[in-house]
């Protein structure tokens, strides 16, 4: 008993002085990129076939997004996403979209959540997340 007592102690002790190190972790003030990339219609799949493209992190290659946004090259932007094409695979999560937007996609399509969600999963992969909203804007409601 004293074994776990004192196990549990040091484990309680550890997280805490996890959490003050986060706590106290300085937080990075957002750039105009990163307000301009958080604002357009670029999502986190885009990012994801645009550092595919330019050797980068995905933190950078939103960045990357953010500045041709504020040059407005977003053209410079959609012909990366789609060099991609075939070669970068998004996650469900990583399109973007929520649990009620399958509902809506599997009705429009005529097929099950699940089902929604993997072809979802394939078109945001295929055209990515920009693309992807103005293809299908009617059907998750939208425009």
């Amino acid at each position: 008993m004293d074994n776990r007592r004192s196990f549990l102690q040091k484990s309680l002790s550890y997280a805490a002085a996890c959490v003050g190190v986060i706590l106290s972790a300085p937080v990075k003030a957002l750039t105009a990129a990163d307000r301009a990339y958080l604002n357009s219609p670029y999502g986190y799949c885009d990012a994801k076939k645009v550092a595919y493209v330019w050797g980068r992190t995905v933190g950078e290659a939103k960045a990357v997004i953010g500045n041709k946004v504020l040059s407005n090259l977003q053209h410079l932007i959609d012909q990366d996403i789609q060099s991609t094409r075939g070669q970068v695979s998004c996650t469900y999560q990583e399109t973007e979209l929520s649990y009620r937007d399958a509902e809506k996609l599997g009705r429009y399509w005529g097929r099950p959540t699940h089902e929604a969600k993997q072809k979802a999963t394939i078109m945001v992969s295929d055209m990515g997340t920009k693309r992807f909203r103005v293809v299908m804007a009617g059907a998750l409601g939208r425009r």
